[in-house]
């Protein structure tokens, strides 16, 4: 019998209501000018759709760990359970830890995908790197 965990996390609730007031506060603003400026709209949707739709896709088997940031990641990447020297498990503060949510890089901490959680797996690399993960069911 294969054991797998399966977690998908996305940002926080509160970051997609930040984003929806701030396009509808700058397609007011458009709206009412004379002279429009459509491009700061034209960048803001893209960017507002690219969060609503961000993802991470996280699995945990025997073998090994696979990750995917969806729409950034076509393909799962995956980390071998021997390439990996070292595992923690421990809690953090997304904005005194990592300053945000999201894709992060911390000295302590690597690349870090901080998610919609205060629980992180954080993984040593046998080749020095370092990569950490928020769960939810640790």
């Amino acid at each position: 019998m294969k054991i797998e965990i399966k977690e998908i996390s996305k940002l926080p609730s509160f970051i997609f209501v930040l984003f929806g007031i701030q396009l509808i506060v700058f397609l007011c603003l458009i709206i009412k000018r004379e002279k429009s400026d459509w491009e700061i709209f034209y960048v803001l949707l893209p960017v507002t759709m690219i969060f609503t739709f961000l993802k991470m896709t996280f699995i945990i088997n025997a073998e090994l760990l696979q990750y995917k940031l969806t729409p950034f990641h076509f393909s799962y990447k995956k980390i071998m359970w021997k390439d990996v020297e070292a595992i923690k498990i421990s809690k953090i503060d997304a904005l005194s830890d990592f300053l945000g949510w999201g894709v992060r890089y911390s000295r302590k901490y690597g690349w870090s995908y901080i998610f919609n959680s205060n629980d992180i797996i954080f993984l040593k690399l046998k080749s020095g790197k370092k990569i950490t993960f928020t769960i939810k069911n640790k």
